[in-house]
């Protein structure tokens, strides 16, 4: 039974985004796909969607692609960043100490500067095995090379990056395979336990509606 329903939630992800499901309200159902799976998680405002990604909330999501969020949570790292709020610091300071990302400069993280659609796209690749240190990828060059290898599909606006597309870049990964592997991320982070079973029955619910209203 679970592995059917992994099948079904693979098959409704690669149909939405091969129906290219974009605008204003397929953002939005993408995004409470991805909330309900534990990657994206919105506040008082909703998810913002026409609001600016920035590094700190990059690397949240980074670690939730990982599976690693809770371990941060719990370990609670020492980072030498001025500039990172009290709720952020666990985050900063395991991506500080697993060499995720560094700063800006020796004491600032650069917490609230936003990110171009390349280094979103750079986050994604790391998340997926792809390894811009080992020369898999230029991180001025990710989003294309996401492009050419067919990982992403979905059309996001470069000069003007905003949430919405980082959404339809998370949306896309989710169903992609692993470097050098036929494992999809989605099927790892559900064996990782970022979500469970129920989580995945009412992600495809949401996926539905998307599919039947294109």
């Amino acid at each position: 039974m679970k592995k059917i329903i992994s099948a079904l939630l693979f098959t409704a992800l690669i149909f939405t985004s091969a129906l290219g499901a974009d605008g204003i309200s397929y953002d939005a159902k993408k995004a409470e796909v991805l909330s309900q799976l534990n990657i994206l998680k919105g506040d008082e405002d909703g998810f913002r969607l026409d609001s600016y990604p920035t590094r700190i909330e990059a690397v949240i999501i980074m670690l939730r692609l990982t599976g690693s969020e809770q371990t941060a949570l719990e370990k609670n790292l020492h980072h030498p960043f001025s500039d990172v709020p009290d709720w952020a610091g666990a985050y900063a300071g395991y991506a500080y100490a697993s060499s995720i990302t560094s700063g800006v400069s020796e004491n600032e993280f650069g917490t609230d500067e936003p990110l171009t659609a390349d280094q979103f796209a750079a986050f994604a690749l790391r998340a997926l095995g792809y390894d811009d240190a080992n020369g898999d990828f230029d991180v001025d060059s990710a989003l294309k090379f996401a492009y050419d290898k067919k990982i992403i599909s979905a059309k996001v606006d470069e000069k003007d990056f905003k949430r919405r597309d980082t959404v339809s870049i998370l949306y896309d990964i989710l169903g992609a395979k692993l470097k050098n592997s036929d494992t999809t991320l989605a099927e790892k982070l559900k064996t990782l336990g970022v979500f469970t079973d129920r989580d995945e029955i009412e992600a495809t619910k949401i996926i539905a509606s998307i599919y039947f209203e294109n």
